[in-house]
């Protein structure tokens, strides 16, 4: 029968579950210091963020300008009708 005295540091069972428990808080301390890391540079662990394409930018920019002038536009209407 196995106890928790000093049997537990002897033999190969005492090597066995030394090493299991040096595992464990190794992945334990790992896991903090990750933690830690992604805390302390601001980044979202979750999800990393995609990075998009030149070509996708561009094609946002030339919409955002088309909107741009739409609003343009209908605001000088709008101030003609108001005259």
């Amino acid at each position: 029968m196995m106890g928790w005295g000093w049997g537990f540091f002897g033999g190969l069972w005492g090597l066995f579950w030394m090493l299991i428990f040096i595992l464990i808080l190794g992945a334990v301390i790992y896991a903090i210091i990750v933690l830690i890391r992604g805390l302390a540079t601001g980044q979202q662990t979750q999800q990393p963020v995609q990075q998009p394409s030149e070509k996708h930018l561009e094609q946002e920019i030339r919409s955002l300008k088309s909107e741009i002038e739409e609003i343009k536009r209908l605001l000088s209407e709008r101030k003609r009708e108001e005259k």
